[in-house]
Parts: structure tokens; C-alpha cells; sequence
């Protein structure tokens, strides 16, 4: 029983990270800010590093479950209220589901990074396109 909780909650926590990173990360923020927390006084109440709560509330770090049990735990909520309350809201009118995913991992880019991706766009879009 215990081994097919783990596989549950295992496949649960990909599923979650694989689709919504960002909203994990930005949930425990908000929840760290309804409680007047510092990331500081969250890391260490969760024994877990700053730097890596740092990146995980920006949607740039794939923690462990357990580290987001700690997590949890520190906040005084549960993993399913994390996992569950995840956000897959659609994609704006006109715009396709992976045209909203690009623009999602857009945001989440430093600005150099940015400026990086739009030079391999444009590059690209002035290739000469193969002829049949």
C-alpha cells in the first residue's frame, strides 16, 4: 500500500512539475507573503536553502517532493493543496496552447536570455524557406 502511495504521489508531483512550475512556485510565494515570511524565515523554517527558494519561486528550480513536503509543512499546508491547486487556465482568445506555453517560459527568462532567443528567432525567420 505505502509503495503504491509513493507511485501516486510520485506520478502526481510530475505531472504537476511537468505542466506548471511557475504556479508552484508563485503559490508558495503567495502563501509565503500572506504570512509575512521572508524567504529567509521560510528557508529556514524548511531547512532548505534561500538560493533555492529563490529559484523555485521563480519558476527556475525542480525541487525534489520532499523538499516541497518541507516546504508545505513550513506553511502549515498540505502537499494535495499545493499539487491540486495548481492553475491550467486556457490560453488567451487566439492563441494556441503552445503559443501560451512559449510565451509562459518566455516571461520566466532573464533579460539577456531574451535577447539571446529573439536573435536565433529573427535569424530563422530570414532563412530561405525550402522549396518542394
Amino acid at each position: 500500500m505505502q509503495a503504491q502511495l509513493e507511485i501516486y504521489a510520485d506520478s502526481a508531483y510530475n505531472a504537476a512539475m511537468a505542466t506548471d512550475l511557475l504556479s508552484l512556485g508563485k503559490r508558495i510565494k503567495a502563501e509565503r507573503e500572506a504570512q509575512g515570511l521572508t524567504q529567509r524565515d521560510l528557508s529556514t523554517r524548511a531547512s532548505f536553502e534561500q538560493t533555492r527558494l529563490s529559484k523555485l519561486e521563480s519558476g527556475k528550480s525542480h525541487p525534489g517532493l520532499e523538499a516541497l513536503e518541507r516546504l508545505c509543512k513550513a506553511l502549515g499546508k498540505s502537499l494535495a493543496w499545493l499539487l491540486e491547486q495548481t492553475e491550467t487556465a486556457s490560453p488567451p482568445q487566439g492563441m494556441t496552447v503552445e503559443a501560451a506555453e512559449l510565451a509562459r517560459l518566455w516571461q520566466a527568462l532573464p533579460d539577456a536570455d531574451r535577447a539571446a532567443v529573439r536573435r536565433i528567432v529573427v535569424a530563422l525567420g530570414r532563412r530561405d524557406t525550402p522549396k518542394d
